[in-house]
């Protein structure tokens, strides 16, 4: 709107009427600032698209990593007990224990299990440790993962299975300390789980003699805890029962045909019944869990995806409404033409020809920008980058396409202009 405005005031009809003919028409300079705007929208437009498909591309391809673990039929909830400074670790763990054969005897229930850390994105902490192996020189950094506090159960109600070695002892000692870890670790420090087993690390930095070793014992599955995008550095795994907490996680596992927000009522009852001062927070399914993580990129591809499809229908009625007017003002030229002689399909491929001709400089002018541009996105994608052939390529030939089809309606009627009209009119 801003082009017409700012000439208009300067307008001058002789100079219309001079540039213009008989009749009073555009001139020139409005033609060509027609066509600059169209071929603009254009290159737009193509770096918004590229950009919003990458993003979905990116979602989907989010969408279908595996986390590590069954989320169908998985209920999860946070649990605290009350802080009571006189009670032991035995007498807390066998609290958990009270709790979770309550649970299990729920109508409903096919498996409960207690741990500090759910799946895919939550984490109690991250510790750093040195693998006795693989000794870390003074001045670097240590190696860091996340620590997930779980026992046996918490494994079978999320579906994740041991894929070497053993689990924890039913019933936690006094011997050395044994950790889990997944394959993601025995791939990261190892060639595979098998080489990873019996394994020794320092925990938390203590270097020094004195320190405790831990033992790796058994290789989990890859279970994910940082999220489901970017790679996954692995997870140490340990007793939950050696190191119970009055804050945990209760990972509950549905029986077959059984919906597991339909247990949320009876978990809390049960949990009430043996601790009427417990607290009961952030209920949620597996497949809530899944969903949490995917919300950002989801939001991203629906927001970059919306102004791509936006921008596209603004830069068609543009290219529309400007080879719409081209026939208008030519549609004089174009029946004297046919009436010459001249075959409808010549006048329907020069109309075409026309409006493509301004695409396709925006669409150049555009690609151009998109693989500059989709360079700064490299960081919010996953499992795709960011001048994806596929992507970029199918955003250029559905705008090609979307944009003939605005093309071809014009370009109809101009082939079909009536001859004895036309002159007629004259």
């Amino acid at each position: 709107g801003l082009f017409p405005a700012l000439k208009a005031p300067g307008a001058r009809i002789s100079e219309g009427l001079r540039e213009g003919g008989t009749r009073l028409g555009p001139s020139a300079w409005t033609r060509r600032a027609r066509s600059f705007l169209v071929t603009a929208q254009f290159a737009v437009s193509v770096p918004v698209l590229v950009g919003g498909g990458l993003l979905v591309a990116s979602f989907l391809a989010l969408a279908h990593v595996d986390p590590g673990f069954d989320a169908d039929r998985v209920l999860a909830l946070d649990v605290s007990l009350p802080a009571d400074p006189d009670r032991t670790n035995q007498e807390l763990s066998q609290s958990w224990d009270q709790l979770l054969q309550e649970i299990q005897s729920l109508p409903g229930v096919a498996l409960a299990g207690v741990g500090r850390g759910r799946p895919p994105a939550e984490h109690p902490f991250t510790n750093n440790f040195v693998l006795e192996d693989q000794p870390v020189a003074e001045g670097e950094t240590q190696s860091s993962v996340p620590w997930v506090f779980a026992s046996e159960a918490y494994f079978d109600a999320l579906g994740a299975r041991l894929v070497a070695g053993r689990m924890f002892d039913p019933v936690a000692g006094d011997g050395p300390p044994v950790a889990l870890v997944d394959e993601a670790f025995a791939r990261r420090f190892y060639s595979g789980p098998e080489d990873a087993l019996g394994r020794s690390f320092l925990s938390g930095g203590c270097t020094g003699e004195g320190c405790p070793r831990t033992t790796i014992i058994g290789v989990m599955e890859e279970v994910r805890y940082t999220g489901l995008e970017g790679t996954n550095p692995g997870v140490m795994f340990l007793d939950s029962g050696s190191s119970p907490s009055p804050n945990s996680s209760l990972v509950i596992r549905a029986q077959d045909g059984v919906d597991p927000s339909t247990l949320v009522p009876q978990v809390r009852d049960a949990i009430w019944r043996l601790d009427s001062r417990a607290a009961v927070s952030r209920v949620a399914t597996g497949q809530d869990l899944l969903s949490r993580n995917l919300r950002a990129p989801r939001y991203l591809a629906a927001l970059m995806g919306s102004f791509g499809g936006l921008s596209l229908l603004l830069a068609v009625i543009g290219i529309y409404g400007v080879m719409d007017y081209f026939v208008r003002q030519h549609r004089r030229d174009m029946g004297i033409r046919i009436a010459l002689g001249g075959e409808p399909n010549h006048v329907l491929r020069l109309v075409l020809s026309r409006g493509m001709a301004l695409v396709a400089v925006g669409l150049g002018v555009g690609l151009v920008a998109a693989l500059f541009l989709s360079r700064f996105m490299a960081s919010l994608l996953h499992g795709i980058g960011p001048t994806d052939s596929r992507v970029v390529l199918g955003a250029m030939t559905g705008m090609a396409f979307v944009a003939a089809l605005a093309c071809l309606g014009p370009a109809r009627r101009a082939a079909t202009v009536p001859p004895r009209e036309v002159l007629a009119e004259e």
